[in-house]
């Protein structure tokens, strides 16, 4: 039984600190389905949830950082009494919110992984429930794991982890992800994503004379006679799904996105015009004017400015008051805060193959883009 019960502290540890480091490296990411699910509970509860989305990047760090820390604690033995009733009771919660959204299908992606391993809310209802059979043999035992370390130690150690963590989600959050695992991260090929990665092909059965044959698209017959019965898919059905769905930039003269995969381009990508314009004006939107004028004088590459649908009445004001020289463009909400976790981001191009991506506090020299670009 011991060995059992250390198993179960390996395995629930590493899982809380594989899921909190994870979440950590891209807090922006694990923010956006904490709105998603205060928006359906303000819906199904109440509407005080709505007071929460303003603070959902704060909350996303401290979550993300304190599963990281509860995680260290079972490795460490850490307090195991207090420890065990905090990541049961979290564990539950978070077992409701994921049987929640699946059972009423209210959020496609629970977010449990972040961008590195997607799950939808059923699966990760019944990892859940794994876990919690593993955590209840820790729980039950937890009087009789105890550290070797003196309590004082154990609380040092412990303090620091925090700080450093939350410290850590904090400074994310003032640049891109250490680890960049979307589908516009740079080396990524745009226009190749937007398309399956395989064509499909189908298994044919067909009747003649009272006999069934088989044939695949490539000796498909053209005899009449046959009879069509069945068919079905070959291969693996998730390679005919393209990785990035949904990509449509629209101008003033319609969809412009074959624009995208054309040439240079540096695309200023603007969810949110009114938090941007808080965030990044100044010396910070100097810098992205800067590399705009430099590419046009250069004559080596154009800007897009990329903005939501949401943020047409204001996005005209906007680009007067940061003097925004650039035509701009509106693409759904969703896909913005994909290409970049900044507000503003800046993503550089080459022929739809990501060059560079930068944070509004990261936006390089001139320079550096030219010579990415030569």
């Amino acid at each position: 039984m011991k060995l059992f019960t250390q198993i179960c502290r390996f395995l629930i540890g590493g899982l809380f600190v594989f899921s909190g480091a994870v979440k950590l490296n891209d807090p922006y990411g694990t923010a956006h389905m904490l709105v998603e699910y205060f928006e359906v509970f303000a819906t199904d509860f109440t509407p005080l949830f709505h007071l929460l989305v303003p603070y959902s990047i704060q909350f996303s760090v401290l979550i993300c950082a304190f599963e990281l820390v509860l995680g260290i604690a079972i490795l460490l033995q850490y307090e195991m009494r207090k420890t065990m009733w905090i990541a049961l009771l979290m564990t539950l919660f978070f077992t409701f919110l994921t049987f929640y959204s699946y059972y009423f299908d209210k959020v496609k992606e629970c977010g449990c992984f972040g961008t590195v391993l997607p799950m939808t809310p059923k699966e990760s209802f019944y990892k859940n429930i794994v876990t919690l059979a593993f955590l209840l043999v820790l729980f039950f035992q937890k009087n009789s794991l105890k550290t070797m370390l003196p309590q004082k130690v154990q609380h040092f150690i412990m303090g620091v982890l925090a700080l450093g963590m939350v410290y850590s989600g904090y400074y994310i959050t003032q640049h891109l992800p250490l680890i960049d695992n979307l589908n516009y991260k740079v080396g990524n090929n745009i226009l190749k994503l937007t398309q399956p990665e395989e064509k499909a092909q189908y298994q044919w059965i067909l009747s003649k004379d009272g006999k069934e044959y088989e044939f695949t698209d490539a000796t498909y017959p053209t005899d009449t006679a046959y009879k069509y019965v069945r068919h079905t898919l070959v291969g693996d059905s998730t390679k005919l799904i393209p990785k990035i769905v949904g990509l449509r930039i629209e101008g003033e003269d319609g969809d412009a996105t074959p624009e995208l995969f054309k040439g240079n381009k540096f695309l200023v990508v603007i969810p949110f015009p009114l938090k941007a314009k808080v965030a990044c004006e100044g010396e910070c939107m100097g810098k992205i004017n800067q590399i705009i004028k430099s590419l046009e004088n250069n004559k080596i590459g154009q800007t897009m400015v990329l903005t939501s649908h949401a943020s047409a009445t204001i996005f005209e004001e906007y680009r007067h008051g940061t003097q925004l020289a650039a035509p701009y463009y509106f693409v759904d909400e969703t896909i913005l805060k994909t290409m970049v976790r900044a507000n503003p981001g800046t993503i550089l191009l080459k022929d739809g193959v990501v060059l560079g991506k930068w944070h509004y506090n990261d936006t390089p020299s001139p320079e550096v883009i030219l010579q990415l670009l030569q």
